[in-house]
């Protein structure tokens, strides 16, 4: 059911990661958005709307929130997390008006999580030394974890060891200099472990994880940790704690390890970055999967995830296939799909009815395409999105350009973005012979590509966005690496070189 189907007092039930049952209620309509407020409930057992009945609205204070409401505005047509259950309809409430604060119904989920994680699982000490350095983040502090002293701000949330070179690749660092930086929630790590899982074990606050060539065997279940992010080698085995949530591979090499987590994955969320994504023994019974591949995905390489209720899949070269796409409907459970640059989908091959599915999200497809699924679907229950659709004679200049999708938001931007992008990469697929000149043509084009770019971003207010610079930064690493361009000079080059 999407969100134009519910109504003021439609209340549900969110269970907690860590644990129990938390709620939340739609407390009113603002034009085409609902707000939503969470409530101040956590129950070890399911509530019934009864019992939730006189629940305030939950005030959040966790981390660096002060006294906040958790209430948001979330659009009519997105629709609500399987995650939610819907326990029933609280009449008489008052209304409100409006709310300042908009986002999506994922805002409901993460906020009930974290809010109940912060009062119930973490150490008083902990947090009182957070929210103190919460007071005066700027602050700076020396510290020094092998390899010199170094300077820090008191608020910092993250410490990437790899770019720090705070430590050598072979020593264990001084972990206990951690212990100056209460606001720390993450680290980056590469290598072998050298004391890494202790040491994170020993700080509860410290829940994100990322680990550049883990070694064969990575251990967190002593840890809180609740995000992690593991590239280059992969181990052979993985354990994770109870109560995590993301799951992120980003193109392995060698077979995905062997996870052992809680539920056999059920609580976790899964994102694999890979040519060919395979999904680790272990998460046979994942739930949300998130996979970002490259040219085509066959549907029957998912085979065997019986439960899985929420799918997506982003195709990041062309020609965006989904082969085996019938299959689908194997997925009792699928929930909400949704295909992002999905240019070569053939609308025939879904199917035609859907045991669960209520959400199809599509944001990237032919003209053609687009209008046969609507046609396909029309007279369904099926809540069906379709955005960014594009011509044929578009795509068949603009398939394989990484700046095609901007036309969405501004065509003459976007047309002199994938110029650029065409003009740099035909430069440098006919470069001179001599390494000499072959390194200054390479450099040439792309520094004038990054100017070109910097002019878009100019005459256009600001264009480039966060979310569009690192588009941009993909897509200049990658024409640097077809010029043999190191990864350290080219990433140099790219923050010299922009203004945006």
């Amino acid at each position: 059911m999407s969100g134009t189907d519910r109504r003021i007092g439609d209340t549900a039930v969110i269970p907690l990661r860590i644990g129990g049952f938390g709620a939340c209620r739609i407390v009113g309509m603002d034009g085409d958005h609902l707000i939503v407020g969470v409530l101040d409930w956590h129950s070890e057992t399911v509530p019934s709307l009864e019992d939730v009945a006189v629940a305030g609205t939950l005030i959040l204070d966790h981390h660096s929130h002060a006294a906040e409401p958790a209430v948001i505005s979330i659009d009519r047509t997105e629709t609500p997390p399987s995650d939610l259950r819907w326990i029933g309809t609280l009449d008489g409430i008052e209304p409100v008006a409006n709310c300042p604060r908009s986002g999506g119904w994922v805002y409901v989920l993460i906020q009930a999580n974290l809010q109940w994680h912060w009062d119930l699982s973490l150490p008083e000490a902990a947090k009182a030394a957070y929210k103190a350095a919460a007071v005066i983040p700027s602050t700076r502090v020396e510290l020094d974890f092998g390899h010199g002293r170094k300077t820090f701000r008191l608020g910092t949330s993250h410490l990437d060891f790899p770019k720090l070179a705070a430590v050598p690749p072979d020593a264990t660092p001084d972990w206990s200099q951690l212990d100056a930086l209460p606001m720390l929630t993450g680290l980056t790590w590469e290598g072998t472990d050298r004391g890494l899982i202790e040491a994170i074990g020993r700080r509860p606050l410290i829940s994100a994880l990322r680990w550049q060539n883990a070694p064969p065997l990575v251990d967190l279940s002593p840890t809180r940790v609740t995000s992690l992010w593991l590239s280059g080698s992969s181990p052979r085995r993985l354990l994770l704690p109870d109560r995590f949530e993301r799951l992120t591979f980003v193109e392995l090499s060698g077979e995905p390890p062997e996870v052992v987590a809680e539920a056999d994955g059920a609580r976790v969320g899964l994102f694999i970055i890979s040519p060919d994504p395979s999904i680790p023994p272990g998460l046979r019974s994942v739930r949300n999967l998130q996979l970002s591949v490259r040219g085509s995905f066959s549907v029957a390489s998912l085979s065997g995830l019986d439960d899985l209720e929420v799918l997506r899949i982003d195709w990041t070269t062309s020609p965006g296939e989904l082969a085996e796409a019938r299959q689908l409907s194997r997925f009792l459970s699928l929930f909400s799909l949704e295909l992002n640059s999905a240019y070569a989908l053939d609308a025939s091959s879904l199917p035609e009815t859907w045991p669960a599915l209520r959400s199809l999200h599509v944001d990237g497809i032919r003209r053609e395409t687009a209008k046969l699924l609507k046609s396909r679907y029309r007279r369904s229950e099926l809540d069906l999105v379709v955005q960014g659709a594009k011509s044929d004679d578009w795509l068949a200049e603009n398939l394989n350009n990484p700046f095609r999708d901007w036309i969405e938001d501004d065509r003459r931007a976007a047309a002199a973005a994938c110029k650029a992008y065409t003009t740099a990469s035909r430069a440098l697929g006919d470069l001179p012979g001599d390494p000499g000149e072959r390194a200054e043509a390479a450099k040439s084009a792309l520094r004038a590509f990054i100017e070109t770019l910097n002019l878009v971003d100019e005459r256009h207010d600001g264009f480039i966005d966060t979310i569009r610079r690192e588009e941009s930064g993909e897509a200049f690493a990658d024409l640097a690496e077809r010029a043999g361009i190191s990864t350290t000079q080219a990433d140099e080059w790219f923050d010299d070189w922009r203004d945006f």
